[in-house]
C-alpha cells in the first residue's frame, strides 16, 4: 500500500484484530524498531505483549491508544483556550 509521507493508511484498514510485531509497526511507520521501542517508553504508543520472541500488538489497541490521545489533546487545549480568556 502507497502512503503518502506522513500518512499511515495501514492502520485504518487492518482488523482490529490483526496482531502487528515491532518491525511491522516500524515498517508502517518508516521507523527503526528502535525508534518504536521508544514511543513505547515516551508512552506515545501502548505496551506491546510479548509473542514468543516478537513484540506485538493488536491493531485496535494501537488505534484505540491513539484515539485516547488526541483526545485529551483535544481537551487540553479546550482547557488551556479556556483559562487563558
Amino acid at each position: 500500500m502507497q502512503a503518502l509521507d506522513g500518512v499511515y493508511p495501514q492502520l485504518g484498514v487492518l482488523p482490529p484484530e490483526t496482531i502487528i510485531t515491532q518491525k511491522g509497526l516500524a515498517g508502517i511507520f518508516g521507523k527503526s524498531p528502535k525508534s518504536v521501542q521508544r514511543w513505547v517508553e515516551e508512552r506515545w504508543l501502548p505496551q506491546a505483549i510479548q509473542l514468543g520472541e516478537d513484540r506485538c500488538w493488536l491493531n485496535e489497541a494501537i488505534v484505540n491508544h491513539l484515539r485516547k490521545r488526541h483526545e485529551k489533546a483535544e481537551r487540553d487545549r479546550d482547557r488551556a483556550k479556556r483559562n487563558s480568556s
